[in-house]
């Protein structure tokens, strides 16, 4: 059964718009004007396309018994690691209560990173 043509924008725009405007963009700063998003999926972990992006690899990695899958897993989860950061930084500097979110919430794996 094929998707109506846009259903995987809607998702996608539904997941990462929580409050309109864009969360992701090429430069991942922080947008002017923007909220800082402390509820639903943010609840869990900082940064959910990472941390969602990170699970689908591992679990495809799992099903497919694969050694290469699961290492490009573990780099991307260095990547994201590290990007996220950087983007850290930015999010301290344009919300002063980021500080208490971080403190709050962790990065990557709810309740462990």
């Amino acid at each position: 059964m094929a998707l109506p043509k846009g259903a995987t924008a809607e998702c996608r725009s539904y997941w990462l718009t929580p409050v309109g405007g864009a969360i992701l963009d090429s430069a991942a700063l922080p947008s002017r004007g923007g909220n800082l998003v402390t509820t639903g999926i943010f609840a869990l972990v900082r940064h959910p396309p990472y941390s969602g992006l990170l699970w689908m690899g591992l679990g495809f990695a799992l099903l497919s018994t694969s050694w290469l899958r699961l290492g490009l897993t573990i780099i991307l989860g260095i990547f994201f690691d590290a990007k996220s950061r950087q983007e850290e930084v930015w999010l301290v500097e344009r919300y002063s209560e980021y500080v208490q979110y971080r403190r709050r919430v962790k990065k990557l794996i709810p309740w462990v990173y």
